[in-house]
């Protein structure tokens, strides 16, 4: 099918491109429909633009009274960020006002950006469904424990180990940045063919796009028309294919 760029304007995009939600540009099409429809609303704009004042102010008012309480009064907010987060979990630094501030602050904007979105009207679902799921990925990033100087488990780790854990952070980023890769574990530990994707077979074909393997057979018969697996397209083919013992493919 050939089509244009203006002939898109003739339907719904996500109708066109049903996967395109996880697409970031895609997020910059959403936004740019989301506050389209912001300018159309100013009253509404206006009247959120107040209700993050209110909320600014009282998380300022309620926190100066929690950091400056007398022992006998009781705690007049809530600071606990997520009762089910063990990163905040046993660690002095938990009850520091920085990071309960941080923390608090990430969870009052983060609930108004959210009320925000669902009060814009006359957006589609298709496009809100894509513009929420993208806020969504951006108020995780800007969460506090993503910063180390807000994260109380990296400042108690740093130090219980005099800074160690600096030192080794810093030596697996230059080692990515030398093999021009992101890790998450030591590659050494693993070769393909011995303790991962060890099922014997070889390429049969292969473009720019994927590489076709053909596993060899383990029977003397085998079915005249084979299964294809298709592995998901964030992992690498021996996701189905790790350990003898684990091996979805064998």
């Amino acid at each position: 099918m050939s089509m244009s760029f203006d002939d898109t304007n003739k339907y719904n995009f996500f109708d066109l491109f049903p996967f395109a939600v996880l697409n970031p540009q895609i997020a910059l099409l959403s936004y740019l429909k989301v506050g389209e429809k912001m300018a159309q609303q100013p009253k509404k704009m206006e009247a959120a633009q107040q209700d993050l004042l209110d909320r600014l102010l009282e998380l300022q008012k309620n926190f100066v009274k929690e950091i400056c309480k007398d022992d006998d009064e009781k705690n007049c907010i809530d600071l606990e960020y997520n009762k089910n987060e063990k990163k905040f979990e046993d660690n002095p630094f938990e009850n520091h006002p920085v990071m309960k501030f941080s923390k608090k602050f990430h969870e009052t904007v983060s609930d108004w950006l959210l009320d925000t979105l669902d009060d814009v009207e006359n957006v589609d679902e298709r496009t809100m469904h894509s513009a929420k799921f993208f806020l969504k990925q951006y108020i995780d990033l800007m969460s506090p424990k993503n910063f180390p100087f807000l994260n109380p488990t990296f400042l108690q780790t740093t130090m219980d180990t005099y800074g160690e854990n600096i030192r080794n952070g810093l030596d697996l980023l230059l080692n990515d940045m030398k093999n021009g890769t992101i890790t998450t574990n030591d590659r050494s530990k693993f070769k393909i063919g011995e303790n991962i994707a060890t099922t014997p077979g070889k390429v049969i074909y292969q473009n720019d796009l994927i590489e076709l393997i053909q596993y060899s057979p383990t029977t003397e018969k085998v079915y005249a028309k084979p299964i294809l697996f298709v592995p998901p397209w964030i992992n690498k083919f021996y996701i189905l294919d790790l350990t003898p013992e684990t091996s979805f493919v064998k």
